[in-house]
């Protein structure tokens, strides 16, 4: 779409039938792309107009589970989303995520507030051992297992998370599918790096 106002509008395919209040509600999936030029100052600007808002405006809490609506409720669903969460000092902000095949899970955290860029992420099984960690700024990329999972942070000030999660299964469909609209294959393993040949950059 060229830039510009749009209203988006939902309609029933078919009448509801008199009565049938299960038939008034639905829920929709909606996902939107942003495009920018190769300019390094346009390829973020994104990223700096979310991290440019206000302190008050990051009132949302992360939110109490990955597997709601819209976000990772199956081994076919994938996650990916970013957002300003607001953090507190005084208590870690808890997450619940089950995954019932081995899925991957990433998250990195960039701060609103240079002052305070420490942020610790912590993955937890049900038995409420440590699975992963992540470094001071709160980047985490880890495998999980079948099982639930508790995902907890500690930040003192609000930090835009950019969360992703999918099972492998779907990673590898996503992968085969992007390939044969390529018409490529992909290879049955890894391939065989080759040791360097030819003079080589010494720096002393």
């Amino acid at each position: 779409l060229p830039k510009g106002r749009y209203e988006l509008q939902f309609r029933y395919s078919t009448e509801i039938p008199q009565g049938d209040i299960r038939m008034a509600c639905a829920h929709a999936t909606i996902r939107a792309e942003a495009g920018f030029s190769d300019a390094d100052d346009a390829q973020n600007s994104l990223r700096s107009e979310l991290l440019d808002l206000p302190a008050l405006d990051a009132i949302q809490p992360l939110p109490p589970s990955l597997n709601k609506v819209g976000w990772l409720t199956s081994d076919k669903s994938l996650l990916l989303a970013t957002q300003i969460y607001t953090f507190s000092a005084q208590q870690k902000s808890i997450s619940t995520i089950s995954v019932t095949s081995r899925s991957a899970l990433r998250m990195t955290c960039e701060t609103a507030d240079l002052t305070e860029s420490d942020a610790h992420v912590t993955l937890r099984a049900g038995t409420g051992q440590i699975v992963a960690q992540s470094d001071l700024q709160g980047h985490i990329a880890t495998l999980m297992e079948p099982g639930m999972y508790t995902l907890e942070v500690e930040a003192s000030v609000p930090f835009l998370v950019t969360l992703g999660a999918a099972s492998l299964s779907r990673l590898e469909d996503d992968a085969h599918e992007l390939m044969a609209r390529n018409n490529k294959q992909c290879q049955p393993s890894w391939p065989v790096a080759q040791q360097p040949s030819g003079q080589e950059w010494q720096i002393p």
